[in-house]
């Protein structure tokens, strides 16, 4: 799990305007590890609903024939808030930024360096 934390103040420290991060068991929302520049945040909260409305998307796109989900993108005036699959769909990479310092574009090719390692680390928690 320390790699996972690590890994999370890695885009804290990298990606702009970042608000917060959590890595996000699948099927019951539970939060597993977080980090956060914003206090005013409930990454918990947040990340729970995210995964409510990941089941929602994966419903929509079996309708469609779609095999899985890539990411799910949630914009608002003030924020970008990004939820990833992580090993095979069992957990969820949550984050959370400000619309102000960060574009979509910057975010989504920061976490695409990210992605591998991420996955790794997941391996790693796994096997301790």
């Amino acid at each position: 799990m320390e790699k996972l934390k690590e890994l999370l103040e890695n885009l804290k420290d990298e990606v702009p305007g970042f608000l917060g991060g959590a890595i996000v068991e699948g099927k019951e929302g539970l939060t597993v590890v977080e980090t956060k520049s914003a206090e005013d945040i409930d990454l918990q909260v947040s990340a729970a609903y995210s995964m409510e409305a990941t089941r929602y998307q994966m419903r929509a796109l079996e309708a469609l024939s779609s095999a899985s989900l890539s990411t799910l993108i949630g914009i608002s005036e003030n924020h970008i808030v990004l939820t990833k699959p992580v090993s095979n769909g069992e957990f969820y990479l949550h984050l959370i930024v400000s619309r102000e310092k960060a574009t979509l574009g910057i975010v989504t090719a920061i976490l695409s360096r990210y992605a591998s390692l991420f996955e790794e680390a997941m391996k790693g928690w796994f096997a301790s």
